[in-house]
């Protein structure tokens, strides 16, 4: 199943590489009509006219993910995200495109932090690039 990923299940982050992951279908993959919000260690999206940059990845199912994102299919609206599908892009101009799973944050928590990331990227506003560069990641 093709998951589109945007934060910390993004390669090199705490989350990658749950047991169910297959493989990478593409390091670099958008979506669009989000918003990203920083909701202290980690991200969520909900609707919006932005971008969201990310990852595009396969798994054999989504039960691991589940539990991470707390998502629930008999009680979703409890849940601290939503799983939709959404077209994804690849980053070849928008040419390439997939259907994919997306975890969007349900909303219904309250944190200390809603902070819109502007740029749409995970990784861009936690200063990640230059550290995986510097890790030869």
């Amino acid at each position: 199943m093709k998951v589109f990923v945007y934060g910390t299940l993004r390669t090199g982050d705490s989350r990658h590489g749950v047991d169910t992951f297959v493989e990478m279908v593409a390091p670099e993959a958008y979506i669009d009509g989000f918003q990203m919000l920083n909701l202290g260690g980690f991200p969520g999206l909900v609707a919006g006219d932005g971008r969201v940059r990310g990852e595009l990845h396969e798994y054999e199912n989504l039960k691991v993910l589940d539990r991470i994102e707390g998502y629930s299919e008999k009680t979703p609206e409890m849940g601290l995200y939503n799983r939709v599908q959404v077209p994804v892009f690849l980053a070849d101009g928008g040419v390439t495109c997939h259907d994919a799973w997306v975890y969007t944050f349900n909303g219904r928590h309250d944190f200390q932090t809603d902070d819109v990331i502007e740029s749409g990227d995970w990784f861009e506003h936690r200063g990640y690039y230059e550290k995986l560069k510097e890790a030869g990641v």
